[in-house]
């Protein structure tokens, strides 16, 4: 009997065992210095992004003042594009957008300033105190109760030293002023290119989303429904409901019309009840100081035309498009104006809508989670 052969398995390796610990050496390398290489990629990646933050952190007032006006003009946008070139049409549309914003910015910076000086002087010259002592000579019980008032709200307090609490902050409000010039003008250079490369804009916004196509896509609609809603919807209501009130106020002799009228606007920002908050006190020191003819003539106008406005224009100006909760309102640019100052205005609203959208977006991926 011929002794078995002996036949090597046909998957047996011939490489030596010493060659194939070096391979195995050299692809764990690889792999470790591959991974070094991307969190050292993806740090420098965050850095990049939060040094990018900071530097637009200046100007977060300008690119989402641009956004927003580029979303409520885009109506006019898309019909100036049709019938021109894009560079033509931003030129028009940037020109437009400037006498719409400068123009009113001039006229209301210029009677603001004014006004106010014009009511500290009064308030520090004892015109406030006047006002009081000549309410109590007319209205004996009123008079008393708005003594007892103010002694128990501000014990101690008086005209001038009302005046000299109020001065810092008038002079902070000036700087303020002078900030918002130069952020408008920037506003106003960003804007030019919004709208000239308006679609290259959407593309590189819906890129860098960190999201599925299809949900990018839906982010930036809903997002712009949801800034002309806020800003178109609110806003603009709240500006002419200002507006008619101030002409009231200078039609009826009040003091400072500018200075209240606009007062009145930042109150109708408020849903509901918040023009209350503005006329009720002038109507009713208009009544007590000079005239309850002038304060009924301001309660008629005021309660039964300007409030209105609201409930009437809001659905013309937004139709169907997405509506937000009263109290997120309130939130988006109350909330914006202590965080970010006068900036706020603008970036608070567009901060919470997007914050909203971000929720929206988890939410139909758990239930599309769940549906499968």
């Amino acid at each position: 009997m011929l002794p078995p052969l002996h036949t090597a398995h046909p998957k047996q390796s011939s490489m030596p065992t010493d060659l194939k610990s070096d391979a195995v050496s050299v692809n764990d390398e690889t792999d470790h210095t591959a991974r070094w290489r991307a969190i050292a990629l993806f740090v420098l990646t965050a850095a990049g992004i939060l040094a990018c933050l900071l530097f637009a952190h200046t100007l977060l007032f300008s690119i989402i003042g641009a956004i927003t006006v580029a979303v409520v003009t885009q109506p006019l946008t898309d019909w100036m594009r049709r019938r021109m070139s894009p560079t033509l049409a931003a030129i028009v549309m940037v020109t437009l957008a400037a006498i719409v914003l400068f123009v009113p910015m001039i006229f209301l910076i210029k009677h603001l300033i004014i006004q106010s000086i014009h009511l500290v002087r009064h308030i520090q010259n004892g015109d406030l105190d006047d006002a009081l002592q000549a309410i109590t000579l007319k209205h004996h019980k009123v008079g008393r109760l708005i003594q007892q008032a103010v002694n128990e709200l501000a014990p101690g307090a008086s005209g001038k030293a009302l005046a000299t609490w109020s001065a810092p902050y008038l002079a902070k409000g000036l700087q303020g002023i002078t900030k918002g010039i130069a952020d408008t003008v920037l506003l106003l250079f960003f804007y030019f290119f919004l709208v000239r490369d308006e679609a290259r804009a959407v593309s590189a916004l819906e890129g860098l989303l960190p999201m599925r196509n299809d949900e990018a896509f839906d982010f930036v609609r809903k997002l712009r429904e949801v800034i002309q809603a806020i800003f178109a919807g609110r806003i603009l209501v709240a500006m002419l409901q200002g507006a008619l009130a101030g002409i009231a106020y200078w039609l009826l002799g009040v003091h400072g019309p500018v200075l209240w009228g606009f007062i009145t606007f930042l109150c109708c920002l408020i849903p509901a009840f918040g023009a209350f908050i503005a006329w009720v006190p002038i109507a009713l020191y208009l009544g007590l100081v000079d005239s309850w003819t002038k304060c009924i003539i301001l309660s008629v106008w005021c309660g039964g035309f300007v409030l209105p406005l609201e409930s009437f224009l809001y659905p013309v100006f937004v139709g169907k498009k997405t509506d937000l909760h009263t109290a997120v309102i309130l939130v988006a640019i109350f909330g914006g104006l202590a965080v970010f100052g006068p900036s706020g205005f603008v970036v608070g609203p567009v901060l919470v809508a997007s914050t909203l959208l971000f929720l929206e977006t988890w939410k139909q991926r758990l239930n599309e989670t769940s549906a499968t």
